[in-house]
C-alpha cells in the first residue's frame, strides 16, 4: 500500500540510519564529535578507575595539548584541584561532582583554571560503574576579571576610608576655631553689665547665625558619605516656609550686599512642606548664595513659589546672571564641576549642587534648573506639600537672652584640661558669670592628672586631642585610681564623628559634648553634675 501523505513523502527524504550496529555507532560517534567542536567546554570520558580514555579537540585549542597525551592518566596526575579556601584539595572523583575547580598548565606554560563536572555511567546488564564522563569549562578569564573586581573594590574601600579619615580630620580642624567664634558670640549677646547697642547686637547675631550655618555645613559634608550609603538620618517634619525664608533672608542679604545684588522673595502664602529643616535650609541657602555669586553686579535674585499638580511646592530661585552655556548644563550636578568659575575670583568647591541634589532626593523631592545663556538661570526645588497651613502670620521667635542657669546657686570646683588658648578663654569667660564655680585650667593631660590627684575637684572637663597623652588615655588612668574612679569627667572635643562619640562614652566619660558647643547646653550638663555633688 502506498502512503501518499505529506508526512510520508517527507520521511522518504530523511537520511538513512540503517546499517549494522557498528556502522550506526560509528555515525553516532561522528555526530557527537561534531557537537563537541561547537561547545566552549572540552568533553572527557574516563574508565572505572578515573583514567582518561577520551578528550575532545577543544582541549588542544585551549591548552595546546593533544588529547592522547593524557590518556591513561587521572586528573590528579596532570592538574591540581582547588578547594573553596583556594588551597589544593583532594575530592572524591568516584561520586557525581559539579563545578570542581581544577588548575592545569598548558603547552605554553600558562596556567588555566577550569570548572570540572562529571557523572558515572553504568553497564546496562550489571549496573556496575563502567566509567565517568563530563565537561571542563575554562574560567581563567572570568576568574581574572573577578580578581580584578575584588582588587578594585578593595581600592575603593581604601579610598572611602581615606575620605572618611580626611572628613573626620577636617571636621576637627574646623570645629576647634568655630567653638571660640560661636562661644564668644553668645557671650557678647548676653552682657548684662555692658549691654550692646541694637546695631552691635544685630551684628553679633549675624556672627552667630553665620557660625551656626557653618556648623550645619560641616555636618552636611560629613553626612555626604551617609547619603551615598543610604544611611542618612532625616528628621522629616512640617516645615513652615515663611519662617524658613525669614531665617535665610539675613544670610542672603549679607551676601548680596557685597555684590550690589537686589534680593526679592514673594510671599510664601503660608505653605508648609514635608522635609528635614536643616537639610532644606542648606539646599535653599546654597541655591541663593549661588544666585548671588554667579550674578551680574547690580543684578537681581527673586524667589518664587508655586504649587504643582503632583502635590509639590516649587521654590524657584531666579537670577539675572550670564546663564549656563548649553554644552555645560549636563555637568551642573557633577561633583567639583565649577564650569569655568575656577578661573574667576568667585570662591567655591563645586560640591554644593551635588550635595543639594542628593539631599533633596533623599527627602522625596526633586531639583532641576532652566537656563538661557546671556539672560539668567532659575534653579528650582520641589518638596511634598504638608496638609498643615499657617493660620496667621508669625514672627520668627527671638532668641532668649541669657543662659538660663546663671542665676542658679551652682557651686563647685572644676578642672578644665584644654590646650587651645581661645577655648580656655571662652570657658573662663562663661564660668566667670557663675560666682559659685571655681575653675582651674591645665594645658596638658599630665598636668591635669597631677592637679586632680593632688586635690580631686567636683568635675573635670577634658579635651580628647591633647599634646602628649590623649584625653582617653588620661581618663583610663583616672578610672584605675580608687581615689578618682568615680570622678565625673565630661569630654569636650572637636572629634564629632559618631564613632568618636561612641568610643568616648565606651571609655567611661560621664558625658560627651562636641565643639562648637551650645553654651546653655554645656552649662546644663555642668549644673546637673555639680548639683548632684
Amino acid at each position: 500500500m502506498t502512503d501518499a501523505s505529506p508526512h510520508a513523502r517527507k520521511r522518504r527524504n530523511w537520511p538513512s540510519v540503517t546499517g549494522t550496529p557498528e556502522q550506526r555507532a560509528s555515525k553516532g560517534l561522528s555526530r557527537l564529535e561534531d557537537i563537541t567542536r561547537l561547545i566552549s567546554e572540552w568533553v572527557w570520558e574516563a574508565d572505572a578507575e578515573g583514567r582518561l580514555t577520551y578528550a575532545s579537540e577543544r582541549l588542544t585549542e585551549i591548552l595546546g595539548i593533544i588529547p592522547m597525551e593524557l590518556y591513561g592518566k587521572t586528573f590528579k596526575e596532570f592538574g591540581t584541584f582547588i578547594g573553596q579556601d583556594g588551597e589544593p584539595a583532594d575530592p572524591d572523583l568516584t561520586k557525581p561532582h559539579r563545578e570542581l575547580k581544577f588548575r592545569m598548565m598548558g603547552r605554553d606554560g600558562a596556567v588555566h583554571l577550569f570548572l570540572l563536572s562529571g557523572l558515572p555511567f553504568y553497564d546496562r546488564d550489571t549496573w556496575n560503574i563502567e566509567g565517568y564522563c563530563g565537561t571542563v569549562e575554562d574560567i581563567t578569564d572570568t576568574e581574572r576579571e573577578f580578581d580584578d573586581l575584588l582588587r578594585a573594590r578593595a581600592a575603593a574601600d581604601k579610598a572611602n576610608l581615606a575620605k572618611s579619615e580626611f572628613l573626620a580630620s577636617m571636621s576637627h580642624e574646623l570645629r576647634t576655631p568655630l567653638n571660640a567664634i560661636l562661644g564668644f558670640a553668645q557671650l557678647l549677646e548676653y552682657t548684662p553689665n555692658e549691654p550692646l547697642t541694637e546695631n552691635q547686637l544685630d551684628a553679633v547675631r549675624q556672627i552667630t547665625s553665620g557660625g551656626d550655618h557653618l556648623l550645619e555645613l560641616i555636618n552636611d559634608v560629613l553626612d555626604l558619605a551617609k547619603v551615598e550609603a543610604g544611611k542618612l538620618h532625616l528628621a522629616i517634619d512640617d516645615i513652615d516656609m515663611r519662617a524658613l525664608m525669614d531665617e535665610l533672608k539675613p544670610l542672603t542679604l549679607s551676601i548680596a550686599k557685597d555684590r550690589n545684588v537686589a534680593y526679592d522673595c514673594m510671599d510664601t502664602m503660608g505653605y508648609f512642606v514635608r522635609a528635614d529643616h536643616i537639610r532644606l535650609k542648606q539646599v535653599l541657602l546654597n541655591l541663593l548664595s549661588n544666585a548671588v555669586k554667579y550674578n551680574r553686579r547690580n543684578g537681581t535674585v527673586r524667589v518664587d513659589f508655586s504649587t504643582a499638580a503632583n502635590g509639590m511646592l516649587r521654590v524657584a530661585v531666579n537670577d539675572s546672571g550670564p546663564g549656563i552655556p548649553l554644552e555645560k548644563q549636563s555637568k551642573i550636578f557633577q561633583p567639583f564641576a565649577r564650569l569655568g568659575a575656577e578661573e574667576t575670583e568667585i570662591q567655591g568647591t563645586g560640591i554644593g549642587l551635588t550635595i543639594s541634589k542628593r539631599l533633596v532626593e533623599a527627602m522625596g523631592g526633586r531639583i532641576g534648573f532652566e537656563s538661557t545663556y546671556g539672560e539668567g538661570t532659575s534653579f528650582w526645588v520641589e518638596m511634598p506639600l504638608s496638609k498643615r497651613r499657617e493660620q496667621t502670620a508669625q514672627e520668627p521667635a527671638s532668641k532668649a537672652k541669657g543662659f538660663g542657669v546663671e542665676d542658679v546657686g551652682m557651686s563647685g570646683r572644676v578642672i578644665y584640661i584644654e590646650d587651645n588658648p581661645a577655648n580656655v578663654m571662652l570657658m573662663q569667660s562663661i564660668l566667670s558669670h557663675i560666682p559659685g564655680v571655681e575653675l582651674q585650667v591645665a594645658h596638658t593631660a599630665e598636668l591635669g592628672i597631677a592637679l586632680i590627684q593632688q586635690d580631686p575637684p567636683n568635675l573635670v572637663l577634658m579635651d580628647i586631642n591633647l599634646p602628649g597623652m590623649s584625653g582617653i588615655e588620661a581618663l583610663g588612668l583616672l578610672r584605675q585610681d580608687a581615689k578618682t574612679r568615680d570622678l565625673p569627667v565630661v569630654a569636650i572635643s572637636a572629634a564629632a564623628m559618631p564613632r568618636d562619640i561612641e568610643k568616648g562614652l565606651a571609655a567611661g566619660f560621664t558625658s560627651y559634648l562636641t565643639k562648637p558647643f551650645d553654651v546653655p547646653e554645656m552649662l546644663k550638663v555642668v549644673k546637673g553634675i555639680l548639683d548632684k555633688g
